[in-house]
């Protein structure tokens, strides 16, 4: 048994490829798993001044809702760049508009317990 374990090991380095497409495989995946975390946090000051400035926060969190189903249905069909940044786009409207409505929904002295545990 041990030595079927250890032929494992070494053998499968030989069914690997070795133009080392594993590792650029993993390289562009770490970089596209992070446009959605980059957009959002580029987006949610401009998003939150904006929503604060218009109003109507039922609607761009509806909006938000929308973008985020929309993206989750590109994922089968196109290449992941694209939705996820509509994705992100999605995240950074949707906690602009969340985090202050508890401000707004919670009486003053009771948003401090609430915000902090």
């Amino acid at each position: 048994m041990f030595h079927l374990l250890l032929l494992n090991d070494i053998a499968i380095d030989f069914r690997l490829p070795k133009t080392n497409a594993l590792e650029r495989n993993q390289e562009i995946a770490g970089e596209l798993m992070s446009v959605t975390f980059i957009i959002s946090s580029l987006l949610f000051p401009v998003i939150g001044v904006l929503v604060d400035k218009i109003g109507l926060r039922i609607y761009f969190l509806m909006f938000s809702s929308l973008l985020i189903i929309i993206s989750f249905i590109l994922f089968l069909n196109i290449y992941p760049f694209f939705p996820l940044i509509i994705l992100g786009v999605g995240y950074s409207l949707f906690g602009a508009i969340i985090w202050p409505t508890i401000a707004y929904l919670i009486e003053e002295k009771k948003l401090v317990i609430i915000l902090f545990f």
